[in-house]
């Protein structure tokens, strides 16, 4: 479903951009653009299993995260815009510790070994390309709008891991609604809050020392509470 939805979203995109270079120049068409930058405070969560010679345990996790992103959009009409959102600082978990103890049911006996694994994840380059639609609905000089898009992230794994295990990094794709609020101010310059909800493809990647080890993320979620200041030109 979610493919279809992204499929979509990039077809209508094309759609308009198609259409508008059919009726006019490609300068013609665009009837302004805007810059900006937004803070957001955001929680995600997920749920992780990792698999290891066919036993398997799993355990959901949540955490938030403020950032900063910049934004570019093109106007393709009075209520349409076409935007990119990029992020360009990190989005980081909290570390997770795990002590493993061996040889003994007791981590205090004299005669057990323990190993220590820490492991931390970094989401890098989000980037969404979104179609924002102003409504009609007006409330004291401003106007509510819908946002929908598509994203990518990589996904960078850095753990130290004492029981020798290593995993690469990947990336994945995430499909975004959302709706928000602007109001327009003096000299082009307007101001944004806006509320959006992200649904991210499961991922999984395997133990390069040892590939009968894997750890999968599913139901990777996402919402976040943004205000943006902007220029229109």
């Amino acid at each position: 479903m979610k493919k279809l939805l992204m499929r979509a979203i990039f077809g209508f995109s094309s759609l308009l951009l198609m259409v508008s270079n059919s009726l006019a120049s490609p300068l013609d068409n665009i009837s302004g653009f805007s810059v900006g930058v937004s803070g957001s405070h955001a929680v995600y969560a997920a749920t992780g299993l990792e698999k290891e010679d066919g036993e398997q345990t799993k355990e959901y996790g949540a955490f938030t995260h403020s950032h900063g992103s910049i934004f570019v959009e093109l106007d393709i009409n009075d209520a349409v815009s076409v935007g990119l959102d990029w992020t360009p600082s990190e989005i980081t978990t909290p570390q997770a510790v795990n002590v493993q103890h061996h040889n003994s049911q007791r981590g205090d006996d004299v005669n057990a070994t323990s190993v220590e694994n820490k492991a931390q994840i970094s989401f890098e380059n989000h980037t969404l390309l979104y179609l924002k639609a102003d409504t009609p609905v007006e409330l004291k000089g401003g106007n509510f709008y819908f946002l929908l898009g598509v994203s990518t992230v990589d996904i960078l794994t850095e753990e130290t891991l004492g029981t020798g295990g290593r995993y690469g990094n990947t990336d994945t794709t995430g499909v975004h609604f959302g709706l928000g609020f602007e109001k327009d101010m003096d000299n082009g310059m307007f101001i944004r809050a806006q509320v959006v909800g992200a649904d991210y493809d499961d991922v999984e990647v395997t133990n390069a020392n040892n590939t009968s080890v894997s750890v999968k993320a599913e139901d990777m979620i996402g919402a976040q509470a943004s205000i943006s200041v902007g220029k229109s030109f």
